[in-house]
């Protein structure tokens, strides 16, 4: 007797996407019938080879490329993938039509999570073909940031500060492409270029929206802005808008720099942003100011956790270690007023000429001064940052 039950149900033959059972009875037939469509249309080189996301708004599955190229090679290929996000309702709908309308100003933005182009397609990002709206992105291969801390605690030693100035680095490329979307910047450069006039052009008032730590995703090594450290993207514009015209576009982007100042504390070992501020003393332009800034953890624990001695004492470590160039911007970004932020144009400056300028040899006395090589970072990165389960 044959007691599998799927085989009692007339499935056509199906083969079983992997993650479709914790999927629920409208999301199955959503997903099944998304792989009969493509078989319909006559789209066998597309492989369906998991659910990696779903909820009650829908479900995301992973895509693979087969280009029907068998034969043999001398060098390895690099496989395609790609990822196709469905929603259930009307509300997750209008979501994925409001993302894919943000994801399309945003095109060419290499620290922004990029459409895909299925071929035949007329533009980017969409299926024609399929009922109903379709996100069709690419596929970024390492996971989440949140995955990252997770290693990095168990890890228990410090990031590098050089390899905290480059992640640095991705997340204010981040804030410049949704400051100034569809604006052509120089790949060698971090800002858009100033006109005539002497003035860049006039900033968006986009907001994310939903900036965390699990819409932040990290991709691979290149050889040429990530040799050390692999590239890191923003996911997830289901949730941005637009402040309205009666809110200056400065607004946007320091509300934005603020959950990047939440992530890098993350990153950094400094603790929780969510636990309170502090009054707390930071260089700027060659002045040495107080600002009450949700980075209190930097300058010692927060009581409030009640932490054991080892672990206070493991926490100062950390924080002994860190470059004080990069502690006075991550308090900056989570300044409690707005106006104590840096300009978004200061912090582009900043970061970019830190990630040029340091080397090992500015750690020297630091404990883990060993961890600033180039070849350390590349080490640690690749440990930490890549070859994730997905």
């Amino acid at each position: 007797m044959d007691r599998n039950p799927r085989r009692g149900r007339d499935r056509g033959n199906e083969p079983d996407i992997p993650g479709l059972e914790r999927l629920d009875a409208r999301a199955t037939d959503l997903a099944r019938d998304l792989l009969k469509r493509f078989r319909r249309k006559g789209e066998l080189k597309y492989e369906f080879e998991k659910i990696i996301g779903h909820g009650s708004w829908g479900f995301t599955m992973k895509m693979r490329v087969n280009d029907g190229d068998s034969g043999p090679s001398l060098l390895p290929k690099k496989v395609k993938r790609f990822v196709i996000k469905r929603a259930l309702t009307e509300g997750a709908q209008a979501n994925l039509r409001r993302e894919l309308g943000f994801l399309q100003q945003l095109q060419g933005s290499m620290n922004i999570q990029q459409l895909y182009h299925v071929e035949g397609e007329p533009v980017a990002g969409t299926i024609s073909w399929l009922k109903g709206p379709s996100l069709v992105s690419e596929w970024i291969e390492n996971g989440l940031i949140q995955d990252l801390l997770g290693r990095i605690a168990d890890w228990n030693q410090p990031l590098p500060n050089r390899m905290l100035w480059r992640i640095f680095l991705c997340f204010v490329r981040m804030l410049v492409a949704m400051a100034w979307p569809g604006v052509a910047i120089q790949r060698n450069e971090v800002l858009p270029r100033t006109g005539p006039s002497g003035n860049r052009p006039l900033k968006s008032r986009i907001l994310h929206g939903d900036f965390n730590i699990q819409n932040v995703m990290v991709g691979d090594f290149d050889q040429l802005d990530h040799r050390l450290v692999p590239i890191i993207k923003l996911i997830d514009f289901g949730g941005a808008s637009e402040l309205p015209d009666t809110q200056s576009p400065e607004s946007a982007a320091k509300a934005n720099m603020y959950y990047v100042g939440e992530i890098m504390l993350s990153l950094i070992g400094g603790g929780s942003a969510k636990y309170g501020s502090a009054n707390m003393l930071v260089s700027a332009k060659g002045k040495t100011t107080t600002i009450k800034s949700n980075a209190r953890d930097l300058d010692g624990l927060n009581p409030v956790y009640k932490a054991p001695q080892a672990t206070v004492k493991a926490h100062k470590a950390k924080m002994d270690n860190l470059d004080g160039d990069l502690r006075n911007l991550v308090i900056r970004c989570l300044a409690v007023k707005i106006e104590d932020r840096p300009a978004l144009e200061e912090l582009a400056e900043e970061v970019e000429r830190h990630v040029k300028e340091k080397r090992q040899e500015h750690y020297a006395g630091k404990q883990y001064y060993n961890n600033e090589s180039d070849m350390a970072i590349r080490r640690i990165a690749g440990e930490l940052m890549c070859n994730a389960a997905n």
